[in-house]
């Protein structure tokens, strides 16, 4: 059983995560069990003694990967010399993650993989192929020579005449890459489901891991945005992060990213489905000379095309979706006071289909530049946050997280720069995302400094608004080199 995953884009050991009231790796381990299987020996990542206690604990042997072998082919070399001589007869490769995949599955594919006499088996979940996995005869010493992530899928397709898919007729058991499919696990076992977020520190870390670098003001209204829920309102300048925030949170946990670009004149319809009236044209020319039939399924959710709103509630199953409604204050009232509706029950009505609710909140943040001011209303609806420019230090870690090869010295002069630049009054005065691009186009010109020429070659990069360039080059800056 594989279980030496660094979980990288989880955030934590996924081993470790509750599942009932044992581990998702323990719980896994004990579906196993029950297959009757000859020996079971799990595989686990580095510095892991506690879990293999606790297998031991159960009776179960472990083995830890060398420090320098992340990549699944040399997890399984590593549980294939554990073994020892003399070499088994086949192996059955299992996942630590999938408790999906217990005595059942594996008792089926073993039956058949005896009976048809071929060396590999594999499951086949509705046409799928998937774990576990059984590997015999010759392949077992291909095993040894496998490389890269993916090298037991390649072995298989290799041989696919080999192999014998056995029908599994379920959807492919879930595995753990990220917390939405923890969730979403948990939910198919009928287990209680922990918070979105475990800790304000671990927010703080998983954006941080997306190179995303939140305040402890920003993260703390998050935090309490997703544990209340309410949505969440970030106003401040432009270019300072705040739609960023919400696809970063999305990435970072693996959660469906919808968004509602805001313009003047958007309606509620825009925001909420439509008809796909071709398509119900089209299945209208198709039935002709066909029996009558009701029309009321020309209305049904075949035809429907949704838009974010609707699309938010539909991927708000297990655990939320994160939609984020950009620049509201560049809509109408009118569709503002439809928002405030919207955000009151998470539910839209559609007349032929009756009414469509989230099955969890989706978690809403909601952007604004200030070009107007918001009704009361809405601000009493939300958590509010003003997002502000960055401290100098601050944005020196942003340029070296999101641009690492640049020099210190390079990296605080155009943040000194741009910070001098947003103290003009300029119309548009340059954002994070700014700084970041200065400073990639003075690396793509090979500068390690900002220099009076350089500033004056690149400065279509932050300043971009002809009466802005007119200010800016009427001024003086004295931090500058040559």
């Amino acid at each position: 059983m594989l279980a030496a995953g660094r979980s990288r884009r989880l955030g934590q050991p996924k081993q470790y995560l509750p599942f009932g009231e044992t581990t998702l790796l323990e719980a896994t381990v004990a579906g196993a069990r029950k297959a009757g299987l000859d020996d079971l020996l799990v595989v686990l990542a580095p510095a892991m003694g506690p879990m293999a206690d606790r297998l031991a604990a159960m009776g179960v042997r472990s083995v830890e990967t060398p420090p320098t072998a992340p990549a699944c082919s040399l997890s399984i070399r590593t549980g294939l010399e554990a073994f020892g001589e003399p070499a088994p007869e086949a192996v059955v490769l299992l996942l630590g993650d999938q408790p999906g995949v217990g005595a059942p599955e594996i008792q089926a594919v073993l039956r058949r993989w005896r009976a048809s006499g071929k060396p590999l088996a594999v499951g086949r979940y509705r046409g799928e192929w998937a774990h576990p996995f059984v590997i015999s005869g010759p392949y077992l010493q291909e095993l040894h020579r496998l490389a890269g992530e993916k090298g037991v899928w390649r072995l298989l397709e290799a041989n696919a005449d080999q192999v014998e898919p056995v029908e599994l007729d379920r959807p492919v058991p879930r595995d753990v890459d990220v917390w939405a499919d923890y969730l979403a696990l948990l939910a198919e076992f009928g287990l209680p489901q922990p918070p979105l977020f475990a800790s304000l520190t671990d927010l703080q870390r998983r954006l941080a891991d997306s190179l995303y670098l939140a305040d402890d003001g920003l993260a703390t209204a998050l935090f309490l945005a997703a544990r209340l829920p309410q949505p969440l309102l970030l106003e401040g300048e432009p270019g300072v992060g705040k739609s960023e925030l919400a696809r970063t949170l999305a990435s970072a946990y693996g959660l469906p990213f919808i968004r509602l670009q805001c313009y003047e004149g958007l309606e509620a319809r825009d925001a909420l489905y439509e008809w796909n009236y071709l398509h119900q044209l089209l299945e209208i020319r198709t039935r002709e000379g066909e029996s009558a039939r009701s029309a009321t399924d020309l209305f049904s959710a075949d035809f429907l095309t949704p838009r974010p709103l609707l699309k938010a509630l539909q991927e708000s199953r297990t655990a939320p979706a994160v939609l984020l409604i950009d620049e509201i204050d560049r809509a109408d009232e009118a569709f503002e006071a439809f928002l405030l509706e919207f955000l009151a029950d998470y539910a839209i009505t559609i007349p032929e289909l009756g009414t469509i609710r989230a099955a969890v909140p989706p978690l809403v943040i909601i952007t604004s530049n200030r070009t107007r001011e918001l009704h009361d209303a809405l601000k009493r609806r939300c958590l509010y946050h003003w997002v502000s420019y960055p401290a100098v230090e601050q944005e020196m870690q942003i340029v070296a997280a999101r641009v690492p090869d640049t020099p210190p010295a390079l990296a605080e002069a155009v943040v000194l720069a741009v910070r001098w630049l947003r103290g003009l009054d300029l119309q548009k005065p340059p954002g994070v995302a700014e700084t970041l691009a200065w400073v990639r186009a003075a690396r793509a010109l090979a500068q390690n400094r900002l220099t009076r020429p350089l500033m004056e070659q690149t400065l279509g990069v932050v300043v971009k608004n002809y009466d802005d360039l007119q200010r800016v080059r009427s001024s003086e800056y004295a931090g500058l080199e040559g």
